[in-house]
């Protein structure tokens, strides 16, 4: 295999250099790393999405087990959520130890009446990319 060769035909898609990793996971794993990619360019960066929520349903008022970290115990209790926005997102309400939160989902048995928002546009100088704590660039 000509890595230098894929290593170019992955750069071609990507608006950054491309890293040993992406060019790792891109080799094994072709089909989901370009949609990785893909979404990433479009929402950023969502590693800090350690957990997910069960498959169960969720009712008004139902809560979850508690979730410990360490030295954390989070206790999640879903409240309700809106109606279809245009984007294809829903916004779910719930509380997170007691507290009201709310944020916006994708519901995919919707089909979005306009596409999301980019956050960035590649090339774009009067846009500026987001930053996560502990996020270094490649």
């Amino acid at each position: 295999m000509d890595l230098s060769a894929e290593r170019a035909r992955i750069q071609e898609r990507l608006p950054r250099p491309v890293t040993d990793e992406d060019l790792a996971s891109y080799l094994m794993y072709p089909r989901v790393w370009l949609q990785y990619a893909q979404e990433h360019l479009l929402y950023g960066d969502a590693g800090f999405c350690r957990r997910r929520c069960s498959s169960t349903a969720w009712s008004p008022g139902r809560r979850s087990a508690p979730i410990s970290e360490r030295g954390k115990t989070l206790i999640v209790r879903y409240l309700a959520s809106s109606e279809p926005h245009e984007d294809g997102t829903r916004t779910v309400f719930f509380e997170l130890n007691g507290q009201p939160r709310s944020v916006r989902v994708p519901d995919r048995s919707q089909v979005a009446k306009r596409p999301p928002p980019r956050k960035v546009e590649p090339g774009n100088a009067k846009h500026v990319e987001r930053r996560c704590p502990g996020w270094s660039p490649p």
